[in-house]
């Protein structure tokens, strides 16, 4: 059965902090263009320290040990662990392989953007592991019932645009790099023209927003990943408006019919 978009898992303490931290951040966001903390295109710090790029390591891979640990806490139901295993594969790309596919030349992330992200994630995590693995009612016809298949249908898409999405930007600043060395000039950014970028500003961060709605129709007991999906709407989709705003701003020849983050929508 499909659970609806409630959230009603205070089974302790911890998850009620955890839920307080994830709501705050989630709203939190939306007010960044009065206390700003950004990246990327929006480059501001408050410290002249960062972590480089393997800032995306320390910040993501709580996901992964919180995760692991929750799995060795919970082994008499396996089926519990492929209900996980899409937030497993996620961040086994987020937090090893794309940093490693990062250029050295990327723009770090600032100190105090890392350390909020890290304390999202932990309680993200925590919240994810323990409300999916703890559930004693799963069975192994579970597997087979039209949302799980559907969910994962869902969250392959979105994360085939995710990776497909994130390659592309990489490639092109890989060869934006390669023509300021030959010309001299110091250009930054170009205009995305590929895949869902057609669509919209932040191809990312649809197909992770889509990532995460897929993975929570597919649980059948568990509630946490409405929130995560939520959250993840939430934060992504402030960013991505910031984003668009400034190639909007950046690019006389910007399409005016792209949207930020969501086709044909937002």
């Amino acid at each position: 059965m499909l659970i609806p978009p409630t959230f009603d898992y205070f089974g302790d303490t911890v998850s009620i902090i955890c839920l307080i931290v994830v709501i705050f951040y989630s709203s939190f966001c939306w007010i960044n263009k009065y206390i700003p903390i950004n990246y990327g295109k929006q480059l501001k710090s408050f410290f002249n320290f960062n972590l480089g790029k393997m800032s995306w390591f320390f910040f993501e891979v709580p996901n992964l040990i919180i995760a692991g640990w929750f799995m060795t806490q919970y082994t008499d139901n396996l089926v519990n662990y492929v209900m996980l295993l899409p937030f497993i594969i996620h961040y086994i790309n987020r937090s090893i392989i794309y940093p490693m596919t990062l250029q050295n030349n990327t723009k770090p992330i600032p100190i105090e953007v890392c350390l909020f992200a890290t304390s999202f994630t932990t309680c993200n995590s925590y919240l994810q592991a323990k409300s999916i693995l703890s559930v004693q009612e799963s069975k192994f016809s579970d597997l087979f019932k039209w949302n799980v298949l559907l969910g994962y249908l869902i969250f392959i898409f979105g994360m085939y645009i995710n990776i497909k999405s994130d390659r592309y930007l990489q490639s092109l600043k890989k060869n934006l790099s390669t023509a300021n060395s030959k010309t001299g000039e110091k250009k930054n950014y170009v205009i995305p023209r590929e895949g869902f970028f057609v669509y919209v500003s932040q191809a990312n961060y649809f197909g992770e927003i889509v990532e995460w709605v897929g993975f929570a129709i597919l649980q059948t007991h568990s509630q946490m990943p409405w929130l995560f999906a939520i959250s993840t709407l939430s934060i992504l989709s402030s960013r991505a408006l910031e984003s668009h705003k400034w190639y909007q701003q950046t690019f006389k020849e910007y399409p005016k019919e792209r949207k930020a983050v969501i086709p044909f929508i937002l």
